[in-house]
Formats: C-alpha cells, sequence, structure tokens
C-alpha cells in the first residue's frame, strides 16, 4: 500500500478485511472499502465479531453480497447504515463457448444423466446430502468439482452406500465452464451461503439448477420458474427434486432458458457499473 499509494483500498474476506483496513487506516488511504460474501453467524467465534465491530469505523462503505449477509452483519453490531448491498457478478461470456471435454471423459456414457456440484468439500456445502439422496435417485451420476477437509469422509460415505461407480470426485479444476457444459442438472445442498457464485455460473451455462433454501437463495432462484429450491437438511426434498429433473424434460427446458434471462443481472459489468 506505501508503494501503490492507492487513493481506494478493496478488501474481501475476514483476516484481508482485519489486515487490510489496518493497514491502509495507518497509511491514511482515503477511501477504504470492505466485502462480506458470507453468512458467518456460526462461523467467527465472539473475538472476530468484536474486531468487526470496531474495525467497522475504519471502513468508509462495507459492501453484502446480499440482503441476508446485510441482516448478519447487522445482527451482530455493525451500523446498518454502513453497509451496502450489491451482488457478486460473473463473466456471462465465459460460459457462452461449447464444451471442450465430454461425458465419456469421465467413463460416463452420452446418454447417462449427470448431476454436478462445484463446491469445497467441506461441512457449509452439505455434499454428505447430496450423496444421500442419490441413494434414493437410481441409474444416475453424480460429478464433484472441488476438494476440502471432508473428503475421506465422502468418499467413505460413498463406499458405504456402494455408489463407487455413480460418484466420481473430478478435484479442484479449472475449466468449470467445460464440465458444467456436459452436465444435466446443477445441484447445491448448501447448509449456510452468503449468495453462490456457483449457482448464477450453472445458470449461465444453461443447466436447470436445484438448491437448498439457504438464507440468500431466493436472491438468484425463484422456486418453480428458473430452478427448484429444497429444504436444508432434508435428503427426502431433494432427492424427489432430482428425480423430478430427471424424468421431467419440459422442466428442465423451462428453468434452463428462464435462467438465462435471470443471470443477465448477476452480469460482471453490472457489478462493475454498482461498484
Amino acid at each position: 500500500i506505501k508503494q501503490v499509494q492507492p487513493k481506494t483500498v478493496i478488501t474481501h474476506l475476514w483476516f484481508s478485511n482485519v489486515v487490510g483496513r489496518i493497514s491502509a487506516a495507518l497509511l491514511r488511504v482515503p477511501k477504504i472499502v470492505s466485502f462480506e460474501h458470507n453468512m458467518y453467524d456460526t462461523v467467527k467465534n465472539r473475538k472476530m465479531f468484536l474486531m468487526d465491530i470496531v474495525l467497522q469505523y475504519l471502513s468508509h462503505t462495507i459492501i453484502a453480497v446480499s440482503d441476508p449477509v446485510k441482516y448478519s452483519l447487522v445482527r451482530h453490531g455493525i451500523n446498518q447504515h454502513k453497509v451496502h448491498v450489491l451482488v457478486n457478478g460473473i463473466d456471462l461470456n465465459k460460459f457462452k463457448s461449447p464444451s471442450l471435454i465430454k461425458k465419456n471423459d469421465f467413463g460416463l456414457k452420452d446418454t447417462d444423466f449427470v448431476f454436478v456440484s462445484v463446491a469445497r468439500l467441506i461441512h457449509q456445502k452439505g455434499i454428505d446430502i447430496i450423496i444421500h439422496a442419490l441413494t434414493h435417485v437410481p441409474s444416475v451420476y453424480l460429478l464433484l468439482v472441488g476438494d476440502g477437509d471432508k473428503k475421506d469422509m465422502l468418499v467413505k460415505q460413498v463406499h458405504e452406500h456402494g455408489l463407487e461407480n455413480r460418484v466420481i470426485f473430478a478435484g479442484i479444476r479449472d475449466d468449470v465452464p467445460s464440465i458444467l457444459g456436459i452436465a444435466d442438472c446443477f445441484v447445491l445442498a448448501s447448509r449456510y451461503e452468503g449468495l453462490g457464485i456457483v449457482v448464477l455460473e450453472a445458470m449461465a451455462a444453461s443447466l436447470p439448477v436445484i438448491v437448498s433454501d439457504f438464507e440468500a437463495s431466493n436472491s438468484m432462484i425463484t422456486d418453480g420458474v428458473d430452478g427448484m429450491i429444497v429444504k436444508r437438511e432434508d435428503v427426502t426434498d431433494l432427492s424427489e427434486a432430482m428425480r423430478l429433473m430427471v424424468c421431467d424434460n419440459q422442466l428442465r427446458n423451462k428453468f434452463r432458458q428462464n435462467a438465462l434471462v435471470k443471470v443477465q443481472q448477476f452480469s460482471i459489468q453490472h457489478h462493475v457499473d454498482q461498484l
């Protein structure tokens, strides 16, 4: 910061918000903007929330990526007049090109129905719920993109349910748009979420989407119009939605078309203009 001498410093995520705001304030940067991306009610400890309360006075503005994130901040002592809501944006052009990979790259046939989930393999993302739901949806496959501290537990769960031939752990990938391009439906069963950029990416890739009813889900999806919203932690509700997606091609096409229209309001250009 001292070398660059910026007029504005923008920080993201808790540790960077702490270090960035203090550093920028000490160096008298004219404006400090801090982003909050998630629902941290059960994640941050009391000391972290106290730090947020103190450091809010160093920020010119605090940006929450959804209304639920703003409400969470206010509940934990942040001045509501300090917080503005600006949803995340994505580069829609990344998802317009044809996929460079095929289903058979993962040992699948073109006719196989593939659910995909792109997420860190951690408790928050509810991958265990998806795997459990898959046991009630025969003859379909689940492609998991990501890595995390729950991978070993999830691999064990897959073996316990006898799903070794139907669940594919793809690891961390740098070709997510192509992977979304070969899938038939996107599913995210998060236990909590600030917004969920991967949901927007799936919509931009023209995928029908199933998401859990985390706090910001209805900021992106209108249930039954451009996707499906199911109850959190509810395996039965999720499996029923997955079976419906498999059986109803007309419904999938409806969601694809409507999602492509909806996602235009989440373009990176719109985000930058609002910022």
